[in-house]
């Protein structure tokens, strides 16, 4: 599990709405987070996975305080 800081995220670069429920992407320097926002239901594996269809993004670890979705890029 991760833990990090939310002003990690202040800078939104774009938002997608999928149903019910939205997918943001947040980026660093290092990492590229997934911000799992779920209005009517929990951030279930199955929406897990189809937010990583959307993103084209592999690699993923979920928060366990945040739901956030972090991904470190393979430099």
């Amino acid at each position: 599990m991760i833990h990090h800081d939310l002003e990690e995220h202040q800078q939104k670069r774009w938002t997608r709405r999928r149903e019910d429920a939205y997918v943001d992407i947040y980026m660093t320097s290092t990492f590229q987070y997934l911000r799992l926002v779920v209005i009517k239901k929990k951030a279930t594996s199955a929406f897990r996975s189809s937010a990583v269809r959307l993103s084209r993004i592999t690699t993923l670890r979920v928060c366990c305080t945040c739901k956030y979705v972090k991904h470190i890029f393979n430099k």
